[in-house]
């Protein structure tokens, strides 16, 4: 993919196509935006401008305050042609028809799902725009492929004076005494290999299960270089092309949350690892120590909105009868935290990083989110990963079922139920 320079941040959005399976259209749509690139580099510019005339609407496509963070749609004719405008034009759009009487010629049918790029560089990342009924957000974006040149690999940072970390290429400072510490401020670059597939697969499942197509994100530069599951200085190190990505990111996870109606949302933050422990790690944002000694409330888990409007212990959300992870215990997996295994002990554990910590409802807000970490074990051949993946997509539409949609389950925000220090049980 090149990165071409257009003068204006511009997301690139395309009409999903009759192509079977996401994988298929993700290299439709690429290659399609890389002909475009290639062969007709201002070929988005004209077709916003001609747009614009076309429908009596003026943009200012350069530092626009009305439309600074105009992005392509597109939109197909009935005989099959398609085009570009940009979302100035979406208010137009009522019922799936453009309404405005200049156009009466011209009728075009809104897009039911849509593909969103990265600005800058569209291969940066992608957002498939899911169901609008649908409460469900699956993310993955440690299994980028991408090693630009331009963004520099990210490495240790430098402690500073006061003991915290300073993450930039350019941090030491020897007369300030200022130095690359390898020991405490080492960054984690080692990518979740296939997880972007894995993510996918249990989008696709969750589909077919609940009838509505979650939002899936993709970050597809590789974690040497960005890191969008860090907070963004220790991410991007602050690399301006890296920044933009993160951005970007974040903005796709929080326009998908924001498109979720009703009163609650489940974000999966999917993630694998290789520790010798081989078992599912659930995530909630409850520490290791907190499983170990058993302190811990609603306040310190990303399914907070959850186990504030249910009238189900934290406890019993986490590890007991309604958890997850005795959802997935039932059909044969090995997972923590669940019935089985309460806590970490003296054991590996991951609790969820920074995507999950910040777009789940530990940090206020109705949407919940889980970070599952998948060990290589369950994944060794295409049937074995299949199958561990259907059964874990069953287990998370059994939770929710179990959880969010039991009748009579959920009160009135409110009157949202307060936990006590829930100890060991």
């Amino acid at each position: 993919m090149r990165n071409r320079s257009y003068g204006f941040p511009i997301f690139f959005l395309f009409c999903l196509s009759t192509v079977s399976s996401l994988n298929q259209q993700d290299r439709y749509f690429e290659s399609l935006i890389d002909y475009l690139y290639d062969h007709y580099p201002d070929f988005i510019s004209r077709l916003i401008k001609y747009n614009a005339t076309k429908f009596g609407k003026e943009i200012n496509l350069v530092g626009s305050k009305t439309f600074r963070n105009d992005y392509v749609m597109e939109f197909n004719y009935t005989d099959g042609y398609s085009v570009y405008v940009s979302n100035g034009f979406q208010h137009d759009m009522k019922n799936g028809y453009l309404t405005s009487s200049q156009t009466a010629s011209n009728t075009m049918y809104k897009c039911e799902t849509a593909i969103r790029y990265c600005t800058g560089n569209p291969a940066y990342c992608r957002y498939h725009e899911g169901d609008k009924n649908t409460n469900l957000i699956v993310v993955a974006g440690h299994d980028g492929p991408l090693r630009p040149k331009s963004i520099p690999n990210r490495g240790a940072g430098c402690l500073s004076k006061n003991g915290t970390c300073i993450y930039r290429h350019n941090c030491e400072d020897k007369e300030k005494g200022i130095f690359r510490d390898i020991a405490t401020c080492k960054v984690k670059d080692e990518d979740d290999v296939e997880t972007t597939d894995i993510a996918v697969y249990i989008a696709e499942a969750l589909g077919k299960l609940t009838g509505k197509r979650p939002h899936v994100i993709i970050s597809r530069i590789h974690r040497k270089k960005l890191d969008i599951n860090r907070e963004i200085s220790m991410g991007t190190f602050h690399v301006d092309e890296a920044v933009q990505a993160y951005n970007d990111v974040h903005g796709f996870i929080q326009q998908a949350k924001d498109s979720i109606k009703g009163d609650w949302g489940l974000l999966l933050d999917i993630h694998g690892n290789n520790l010798p422990e081989k078992w599912t790690m659930l995530g909630y944002g409850v520490l290791k120590y907190q499983f170990d000694q058993g302190f811990f409330t609603s306040n310190d888990s990303t399914i907070k909105n959850l186990a504030d409007h249910v009238d189900v212990d934290i406890i019993n959300l986490l590890r007991g009868k309604n958890s997850l992870g005795h959802l997935m215990e039932e059909k044969g997996i090995k997972v923590i935290p669940s019935p089985r295994n309460p806590a970490p002990e003296n054991k590996n554990y991951l609790t969820g990083g920074y995507i999950t910590k910040t777009h789940g409802s530990k940090a206020g807000g109705k949407i919940d989110a889980i970070q599952i970490e998948i060990p290589v074990n369950d994944r060794d051949t295409k049937a074995q990963a299949e199958r561990y993946l259907d059964d874990m997509s069953a287990s998370i539409v059994e939770f929710i079922s179990m959880n969010y949609d039991r009748k009579g389950a959920r009160g009135k925000k409110d009157k949202a139920k307060k936990h006590k220090k829930i100890k060991k049980d």
